[in-house]
């Protein structure tokens, strides 16, 4: 009986590598610029997203080292033709100690191939667990990055 079962499994096995292929296009990670709320001509700052298959998300960003934030985590999802983004990071005062978490809502979409365009909603956390909600706002851009084509350099 056992036999019977071995080509059905192994069928599957053979099939996983095709249907990592067609993975959802948000898939990888995408170099992002953040822009003004007011202006969008103006770089606010910019970031690193990696969306994961499985759903989850990390960020790192420019603003890391200079207004003492963490990296970044989170989750997203598709919702038709959009995406929702929800991700958390912890935040420092002036003397290293935490101040609280700031909290990003986003929906995005990839307007054509490569590239993500985003609306977001940032809220901040008190170490208390209070909510202030919508304290900014703002669009981001990004493209997708990939493989250099030109290769490794040789060893």
């Amino acid at each position: 009986m056992t036999r019977r079962f071995f080509p059905l499994f192994a069928a599957a096995l053979l099939a996983a590598p095709a249907a990592a292929q067609v993975a959802d296009p948000i898939i990888g990670t995408w170099a992002i610029t953040v822009l003004n709320a007011t202006d969008p001509t103006k770089v606010e700052f910019r970031a690193i997203h990696t969306y994961h298959a499985d759903g989850t998300f990390t960020e790192n960003s420019t603003l890391a080292p200079a207004h003492r934030e963490g990296p970044a985590q989170g989750a997203w999802r598709r919702d038709g033709d959009q995406y929702r983004l929800t991700f958390q990071l912890f935040t420092f005062d002036e003397k290293g100690e935490f101040a609280g978490f700031v909290r990003v809502r986003c929906t995005m979409r990839i307007a054509q191939a490569g590239r993500l365009e985003a609306s977001t909603v940032v809220d901040f956390i008190e170490p208390n667990g209070t909510v202030n909600l919508a304290i900014g706002n703002g669009p981001f851009v990004g493209r997708k990055l990939s493989i250099d084509p030109s290769g490794p350099a040789a060893f």
